[in-house]
């Protein structure tokens, strides 16, 4: 018995150098691929529903470690629409930050791997000449038959000077249109690309453009030997052609007061440890705000702060949403916070999907028996409890997860059928799908996945 008991636990010498070779092939395996010099016909993509802006669809995740294969993602599916809020809930280790952060292709390397699955996400990209340029959008005039004619205006460096001809006189050149935030604007395309197959040098023009993320702890995401003004004016710069550094300053400046900053100039010139959390975090807003993304990615966005800066960060956020007209992917343990401003919500357990549905659904009809657990942990003024209710037992190993479904061993409603293969996720209705043999009893019977 005692053997039996060590063999589940402990791995021989031979096994764990055995591990750590296959470990170290498929690492490097992988790392080549996000490397790879690869043509944009390999990882454009078409969206299975176009009122959607990023779709998961089987995405795994895997973190390759001395003790085994951590499967933090394991087949994760669901749509994020576009304009809407999707809250991701679950507690701690359950996939929320990897599934984020994989969008973004920023899980820790080598280790941590996007092994099989599609990102697919609608971006637009700048559309380029011959020589590979963004074509500018030009502003045109009425001319005096009323016909649009070209603006013109004299040819500046890059210090803003003028530049002159070997006469001495200003150059002309046709006048680019700026945009209300007082930046260039040039012609787009739009596109659907596989952020899985992506190699990181083409995600670099989406990081901090069309998706940005907030992250939970703003002190550590902001550099303490820049000031915030110059890192804000970073992100312009980086992903706006042509910009100079005196309107990346005023976009900078506009952004603050959009966040609710009192004396924005001011602010540009402090350093972060100048600041409180709430303003840091109005700053990370502002910052991923600069280029009017199409997906903010929020991870606990609150959670560092206290209650008060709670509720003008989330109404901030919400205010946000509807100006720029951005969906969010909001990640936290608190669902107050996610009846308040979700609009669709994702329960995770242990790296799968367990339900999705509205945030009606999900709060008043929840199906699958961990959310339904979820709820009940929660502390209600309106009722009168002596003590709270917890979900009994432990999630199952990550390295060693079992062959059946994940959460028969806490559930109180398991039954022979969730001794089979872990169970698919069924739809109940349009919006609402669960992963449970208690509303799949066809696939509980048939002896798990169909």
């Amino acid at each position: 018995m005692e053997k039996e008991k060590k063999s589940d636990r402990y791995i021989s010498g031979a096994e764990a150098r055995r591990l750590r070779r296959d470990n170290k092939r498929e690492m490097l395996r992988l790392e080549k691929r996000k490397k790879a010099h690869i043509g944009e016909g390999q990882y454009l993509a078409r969206m299975k529903n176009d009122q959607n802006l990023v779709e998961f669809e089987d995405l795994n995740v895997y973190f390759f470690t001395d003790g085994g294969v951590v499967k933090s993602v394991n087949g994760v599916s669901f749509d994020i629409p576009s304009g809407k809020t999707v809250g991701v809930i679950g507690e701690s280790g359950c996939g929320k930050s990897v599934t984020a952060l994989s969008l973004l292709q920023l899980i820790q390397a080598p280790q941590g791997q996007i092994v099989s699955g599609s990102i697919r996400f609608k971006t637009n990209d700048f559309e380029r000449d011959d020589s590979g340029s963004p074509i500018p959008v030009y502003e045109y005039a009425p001319d005096a038959d009323g016909k649009p004619a070209p603006v013109l205006t004299e040819k500046t460096d890059k210090r803003g000077k003028p530049v002159l001809d070997p006469d001495g006189k200003p150059l002309f050149v046709q006048k680019q249109l700026i945009s209300e935030d007082g930046l260039p604007v040039f012609e787009m395309v739009d596109k659907t690309v596989d952020i899985a197959k992506m190699p990181v040098a083409a995600l670099q023009k989406i990081r901090g453009r069309d998706i940005t993320m907030i992250f939970q702890e703003p002190m550590t995401s902001l550099n303490p030997v820049f000031t915030i003004g110059w890192q804000l004016d970073e992100v312009t710069l980086l992903h706006v052609p042509g910009t100079t550094r005196k309107t990346a300053r005023g976009h900078s400046i506009k952004m603050l007061e959009l966040v609710g900053m009192a004396i924005p100039e001011k602010v540009c010139g402090q350093y972060p440890h100048e600041l409180s959390g709430g303003m840091r975090q109005r700053v990370m807003i502002a910052m991923a705000l600069a280029c009017k993304p199409k997906l903010i990615i929020a991870d606990e966005p609150t959670t560092a702060l206290d209650v008060t800066i709670q509720a003008q960060i989330l109404e901030l956020l919400r205010n946000i949403k509807s100006q720029v007209g951005c969906g969010i992917m909001l990640i936290t343990h608190d669902l107050g916070v996610i009846a308040e401003m979700a609009d669709y919500v994702v329960v995770m357990y242990a790296g799968k999907v367990v339900e999705t549905g509205t945030t009606e659904e999900i709060f008043a009809a929840a199906l699958h028996p961990y959310t339904i657990g979820l709820q009940r942990s929660i502390l209600s003024v309106n009722k009168k409890v002596g003590r709270l209710q917890s979900i009994a037992g432990q999630v199952p190993n990550p390295i060693n997860m079992p062959d059946y479904c994940y959460y028969r061993d806490r559930c109180k409603s398991a039954f022979s059928a969730c001794g089979g293969k872990p169970p698919r996720l069924c739809k109940v209705s349009d919006t609402h799908s669960v992963s449970c043999y208690l509303y799949d009893k066809a696939a509980g019977e048939a002896g798990g996945e169909a």
